[in-house]
């Protein structure tokens, strides 16, 4: 379920490139110490202390929701338990009490839930007015080690420099354009900032083409992961918000690499995304260390939340219209929709999440809060007769057949007898 549920971590993890220019949070690696000074010279630097500061009280207020829904699921949890062991000792004025307060808590999650999501809606519209701050006053003379800065290999932006005289960090755009006019188009894609990876990687590739340099660029642009690819896959964004503020810049903007480069003991955390996002178990393994390295261990928490998406019921044997339906009353497709974003959309779908709480429930639990769900949604007849059988191949061996049948059955059906279902 880890694979589908990472899904959405590894399909944006090369999402962000070149999000750092010149007036970007960190420095870089290769910059000589006179690069800064020189471009703080052509321009001022924009005051954004104003859209920082609301971005700060946004991000202090969501804590704030977060920590009290936390604390009022966990009193949910706590109260439904008791009401479980009142209604096995038939306790009748017990039950009758906290059925009460079980419909308040879940009136008061409701609530905590769409507070988060308004305040979630607030720190990303801060975010923008600081970084729209930010770009409104870059400076206009853009040095040639910009490009290589956000992930291109080095060896071009030195080539570059070299055909119009001068050094990677000295030598501007502007500069270059008139020098060579060749690489007219690499300062027509840079007017107004710099331009999304895939742009980016078109207009060089025909700019060093031209030049005869086209071997130069190899394969593409290498990954620039940014920090915020951690928790738009799962990891509570405390996490994101502290790891990025050590590296002196946010989570959208700062990349792994510069991340690592300016906090080594980040450097685990690069190493893990070489070649792509690792795996859940992985990250959570290489995120704790790194984060007891820096004295946040706390900000984890327990691991990663559960961002189980709708589709993982279908993949375990419940009917694909179900999801399709379920996704479709959530605003979503089943893939990409989780169960927690859907419980927000569809209150009446609540049972369902909390049957996932800690993990996906037995087969009999997960028929019974369905048929629940379903017929509150007007939506029983979708269910129809149950879940189809869930029995393993191997089931057969454990019941006393021998167990070359079971590997012999299972391997005509491509899988092995533990995973492969009678179905």
């Amino acid at each position: 379920m880890y694979r589908v549920v990472f899904r959405t971590l590894v399909g944006i993890a090369v999402t962000l490139g070149l999000a750092v220019g010149m007036s970007g949070p960190v420095g870089t690696a290769q910059a000589a110490p006179s690069t800064g000074e020189s471009v703080a010279s052509s321009a001022a630097a924009p005051d954004c202390s104003a859209e920082q500061a609301a971005l700060d009280e946004a991000k202090a207020d969501r804590r704030v929701v977060k920590k009290k829904l936390r604390k009022a699921k966990r009193a949910l949890r706590q109260a439904k338990r008791a009401l479980r062991a009142a209604k096995a000792d038939n306790r009748t004025a017990k039950v009758r009490k906290l059925k009460k307060k079980v419909k308040r808590l879940k009136r008061k999650v409701r609530r905590l839930r769409n507070r988060l999501e308004a305040r979630r809606a607030e720190v990303r519209s801060a975010r923008i007015a600081l970084e729209t701050c930010l770009a409104s006053e870059e400076p206009t003379e853009t040095p040639v080690q910009t490009i290589c800065d956000g992930g291109v290999p080095q060896e071009v932006c030195d080539a570059l420099a070299d055909l119009g005289g001068g050094t990677p960090d000295d030598l501007t755009l502007e500069q270059l354009c008139t020098a060579v006019p060749e690489t007219q188009p690499l300062c027509d894609a840079f007017e107004g900032g710099a331009p999304d990876p895939a742009t980016l990687l078109t207009v060089l590739t025909d700019v060093l083409d031209a030049l005869g340099l086209g071997d130069l660029l190899g394969g593409g642009l290498p990954s620039t992961t940014p920090v915020q690819a951690l928790c738009d896959g799962g990891v509570p964004q405390e996490v994101c918000d502290a790891l990025a503020g050590l590296g002196g810049g946010t989570p959208d903007a700062l990349t792994l690499e510069q991340l690592c480069t300016a906090v080594p003991e980040a450097q685990p955390l690069c190493d893990a995304f070489e070649g792509g996002a690792p795996d859940p178990a992985t990250l959570l393994t290489v995120l704790t260390g790194v984060l007891d390295a820096l004295g946040l261990g706390d900000l984890l928490g327990g691991g990663l939340p559960s961002t189980t998406p709708v589709q993982a019921l279908c993949d375990g044997g419940v009917p694909q219209e179900v999801c399709d339906a379920l996704a479709g009353l959530g605003g979503g497709t089943p893939d990409a929709l989780t169960l927690e974003q859907l419980c927000t959309a569809v209150p009446e779908a609540q049972p369902l999440c909390d049957a996932f709480e800690g993990g996906a429930p037995d087969p009999a639990t997960l028929l019974t809060v369905l048929t629940g769900v379903l017929d509150a949604l007007g939506l029983g007849d979708l269910l129809g007769g149950g879940l189809p059988s869930t029995t393993s191949v191997q089931a057969l061996c454990d019941a006393g057949a021998p167990q070359e049948i079971c590997d012999a059955l299972a391997g005509l059906g491509g899988g092995t007898p533990d995973a492969l279902t009678l179905e």
